[in-house]
């Protein structure tokens, strides 16, 4: 048996990903105003359904570990964000996990500081815990909301551009964490 973990905070709820949230964040993820900056929008319903599957079975690889948490308002129960991290080995060992964040917020949602809140809780209680050696982050040039969030986390831009434009942001951790 997995126990998954749950976290609550002020008015929000944090907790791992499981099928039953598999339908409330498949409508999240098709809101057409997330795409504003970065790519991968759902061309349906049933690929958002699909997609949030294939989170929940994890990644294919034993060198890589998806964390996915999702972020309900504790009044109504509904998502308002997802928190993802994957971890990867880059060596055989592991004292060299490098940590890729990700984050969405529900466009109502927005603008209110949540995707801060959440993502220091989520690093706090899901991803320090298993000491990373590094923070990454990709992000589109001119996302204020995501270099502002990334900056709030110690990330700071690397100079490395991706070929679909985002910029590399990273930040490295004392082994203590």
């Amino acid at each position: 048996m997995v126990l998954l973990r749950k976290f609550e905070y002020d008015d929000f709820i944090l907790n791992e990903l499981t099928v039953y949230d598999a339908v409330s964040l498949s409508a999240l993820i098709c809101q057409p105003e997330l795409y504003s900056f970065i790519d991968g929008m759902p061309s349906s319903r049933s690929e958002a359904l699909a997609r949030v599957h294939r989170w929940v079975a994890g990644p294919l690889d034993p060198n890589i570990k998806w964390i996915n948490v999702v972020i309900r308002h504790s009044s109504c129960d509904e998502v308002v964000g997802l928190c993802q991290a994957t971890l990867v080995n880059l060596l055989s060992d592991s004292n060299s996990l490098e940590c890729e964040l990700a984050y969405i917020v529900h466009p109502q949602w927005q603008r209110c500081g949540l995707g801060k809140l959440m993502m220091a809780q989520f690093l706090s209680e899901y991803v320090f815990p298993l000491r990373p050696h590094s923070l990454v982050a990709s992000i589109a040039p001119g996302h204020v909301a995501s270099e502002k969030l990334a900056a709030s986390l110690g990330l700071t831009p690397t100079g490395v551009v991706y070929p679909n434009g985002e910029v590399r942001w990273s930040r490295s951790l004392p082994r203590h964490l």
